[in-house]
């Protein structure tokens, strides 16, 4: 997409009043006192509303805030597992030393971790795309990725009903694993973040270079 900033100017509420007031009062020491006192009040007031919407706009909310934009959309803060990534794997030409995950001393090799506020963001955009997708179509699943990941996908059928999604090789491994991930649910079977057509599944996700060389 992806969101965009919204710049709200926060105007001189006291020379706003003072400008609209009638001329006769405007020599009025008292009446400025009172209308000053009152408008910077206001002030405060309007600075206040104006933090707010900064603090819930898509592109600058974080926290809990950016948690309530992706309950609206449909979106809750996905997990990452852990065991989905390939450690030890330097023999790939794509897993240089500054793409691929460090595993350190005492680091979890299992289980699974709250995605990050800028994460939770792509997430949220690419959630509101998918809900604007009406057929499935393979173009729209391109879009959806596109917009809110700024990464070109491919697909390639490999059975009935069955596809690869093709990824380049500096893909982030979240989003690999985001492709991946499907939930089963009383209403639906193998629901992945993208919305294919029913019926449809993903056998894997690969990368160019594997997917050439394969």
């Amino acid at each position: 997409m992806p969101f965009e900033i919204v710049n709200i100017e926060t105007p001189d509420l006291q020379q706003r009043a003072f400008t609209r007031s009638l001329l006769q009062f405007r020599q009025s020491p008292v009446f400025l006192s009172v209308l000053y006192a009152l408008m910077a009040e206001v002030q405060v007031f309007v600075a206040a509303l104006t933090e707010t919407m900064i603090a819930r706009m898509p592109a600058t909310a974080s926290n809990e805030q950016l948690d309530a934009i992706g309950r609206i959309v449909g979106q809750l803060r996905t997990l990452i597992d852990f065991d989905t990534i390939a450690w030890f794997a330097p023999d790939k030409p794509y897993q240089t030393v500054d793409t691929t995950p460090a595993w350190v001393t005492n680091a979890p090799l299992s289980g699974s971790v709250i995605a990050t506020d800028s994460w939770m963001r792509q997430l949220i955009e690419a959630k509101v795309s998918r809900n604007f997708v009406k057929y499935g179509s393979i173009p729209e699943l391109k879009e959806v990725i596109k917009q809110a990941f700024g990464v070109d996908i491919g697909f390639n059928r490999t059975d009935i009903m069955t596809v690869e999604i093709i990824v380049q090789d500096n893909t982030s491994f979240n989003l690999v694993s985001l492709l991946e991930k499907y939930v089963d649910s009383p209403t639906s079977e193998h629901a992945y973040f993208l919305p294919l057509a029913a019926g449809v599944r993903v056998s894997s996700v690969v990368r160019l270079s594997d997917f050439i060389s394969s």
